[in-house]
């Protein structure tokens, strides 16, 4: 598109760092697996861990196939570490912006104690060690 240089670049990204790889692109709809649906991001979780996930996905699931882009070795001098915030406030703007809401059912009370139970004998605690309720 060359009346749309911006445009064209944005795409270029997308498909050169592999985004729509994990998340819905239409236009690369023919891309391998996808990862969450971002369409409704906002009545998910809010602007600021938006932002910390953009900034270092790891830091909150180490585990993460999302990669980190910002505040990497070349890219954390002075300069650098302005035009990293600038561009993860652009991210998380234009998410939320574009992003649709849904009403969430409210959850209903539980018993703390069930649960615990629950988790220690069902198994779940064997996925972190069973320290994360203590």
């Amino acid at each position: 598109l060359p009346e749309s240089p911006k445009l064209e670049y944005g795409l270029e990204l997308i498909e050169g760092l592999g985004c729509s790889g994990c998340h819905q692109i239409d236009r690369f709809d023919d891309d391998r697996k996808r990862g969450p649906d971002l369409s409704r991001i906002a009545s998910k979780t809010d602007v600021e861990w938006a932002y910390n996930w953009v900034m270092d996905p790891k830091s909150f699931r180490p585990e993460t196939p999302m990669p980190r882009f910002f505040n990497l070795a070349n890219t954390s001098d002075a300069e650098w570490s302005v035009r990293n915030e600038v561009e993860a406030e652009a991210i998380v703007s234009y998410l939320f912006a574009n992003s649709s809401t849904i009403e969430l059912a409210s959850a209903s009370s539980g018993n703390v104690m069930r649960g615990q139970e629950l988790v220690e004998n069902v198994g779940c605690g064997g996925l972190t060690g069973g320290a994360w309720y203590t």
